[in-house]
């Protein structure tokens, strides 16, 4: 396909008959170097005249006083910018104007030329600014395809986030000395921290809350392949240690990932309320005993993360829960979040604020450690997902 010539529009102010000679014998040397040439005489309609032709390229003959000159600089690039493409603009200035070149070139113009400026200069100048333009257009061309990916690229994570969320459980089991309650914000459209509650037999509940490293949608993948390990295979496992173990294998026989993940998991006997648990490299979890009013660490010798190595032992331990106890499950976007001092919050405010709400809902916990995580951050943002669940005897 034959390209368009590139189009160059004139002002010329002159009215002086032998200067109007000259510039033409330099339009003649712009067209014959292939260009199509505009010529305007006024410049109150250059507005008009810009819409109409769409030029590459503004040409101006000053003749006349600066001021003039400069506002019409001003006015063409606002122009520009409002049509989001770069117009370069060429003063032709008298040899002896020097402070009205740089007040023409401060005014906006992109380039100047001494009258009469010889044939090769000129058409020198027009290709140079006409490169710049290309430049420009190129630039522009990119970043709006770049914009209208990353539209495509936000959606579409954010339709992986929804898919994640879908996982998590919607609604807990019921029992009538139980009460539970969870929160989840993740940092990012598609996190990789995961919590559920599961229904193992009649006598029995499993608690899990995970931690995958990482964000974004790979994160997403992991946390959804991990989850249907757990789902797949807790009814048939009778131990936390016997379950993680399980999870590990499964993950690094099919996932290549290099992504790993912590997980602490528990299994709740309802007939004594006795709690056995384990963890795969996640931090202690805590128990509230309304019998000493205190908080107390769920420590247990940390395996390996899964997805690491083929651990063979998981360390698990066992504490019976009482009417009023409390369980916290969590992941460190919870206590790792920090404020603009660098402070983390820690698992120490997390203690207190558990204390503090000892005798709350479950729900009122969870909001409550939430809403002060938020001040304690004091508007630094959110870099970690944000994963919490209680569980509270009544």
């Amino acid at each position: 396909m034959e390209e368009k010539p590139r189009r160059i529009l004139i002002v010329e102010s002159s009215q002086n008959s032998y200067l109007q000679s000259l510039n033409s014998q330099l339009w003649q040397v712009l067209e014959k170097g292939g260009y199509e040439l505009f010529v305007e005489k006024s410049s109150k309609v250059i507005h008009e005249v810009m819409r109409n032709i769409e030029p590459d390229l503004i040409l101006m003959d000053v003749a006349m006083s600066c001021q003039i000159e400069g506002n019409l600089c001003k006015e063409i690039k606002k122009y520009s910018a409002e049509i989001g493409k770069f117009i370069p603009i060429i003063l032709l200035f008298s040899l002896n104007d020097f402070d009205n070149r740089l007040a023409g070139l401060d005014s906006g113009a992109d380039d100047f030329l001494i009258k009469p400026p010889a044939p090769k200069e000129l058409l020198a100048r027009v290709r140079n600014l006409l490169r710049v333009r290309d430049l420009h257009d190129n630039l522009r061309e990119t970043n709006d395809r770049l914009k209208r990916a990353q539209k495509i690229i936000e959606r579409e994570i954010s339709i992986v986030g929804q898919i994640q969320q879908s996982f998590l459980p919607r609604a807990f089991p019921s029992h009538p000395n139980l009460k539970l309650a969870a929160r989840y914000q993740p940092s990012t459209q598609a996190g990789g921290d995961y919590y559920d509650v599961l229904s193992i037999d009649e006598n029995r509940w499993g608690f899990v809350i995970a931690d995958i490293a990482g964000h974004g949608v790979s994160a997403a993948v992991v946390m959804a392949l991990t989850q249907m390990a757990v789902k797949e295979f807790s009814s048939s496992i009778n131990s936390p240690q016997e379950a993680l173990k399980t999870f590990n294998e499964k993950l690094n026989r099919h996932l290549s990932s290099d992504h790993f993940v912590t997980m602490f998991y528990s299994i709740l006997d309802l007939r004594n309320m006795e709690l056995t648990y384990a963890s795969a490299g996640h931090l202690p979890m805590m128990h509230y005993s309304s019998q000493e009013h205190q908080v107390k660490m769920l420590d247990v010798e940390p395996g390996f993360p899964l997805r690491t190595f083929n651990s063979e032992k998981y360390e698990e331990k066992k504490v019976t829960l009482r009417p009023g106890d409390k369980i916290l499950l969590f992941t460190d976007g919870v206590t790792d979040a920090f404020n603009r001092s660098k402070e983390f919050y820690g698992a120490e405010r997390l203690k207190d604020i558990l204390l503090r709400n000892s005798d709350s809902s479950p729900e009122v916990l969870v909001q409550s450690i939430y809403d002060d995580t938020e001040i304690f951050r004091n508007g630094k943002p959110q870099l970690d997902d944000f994963t919490l669940m209680a569980i509270c005897l009544t």
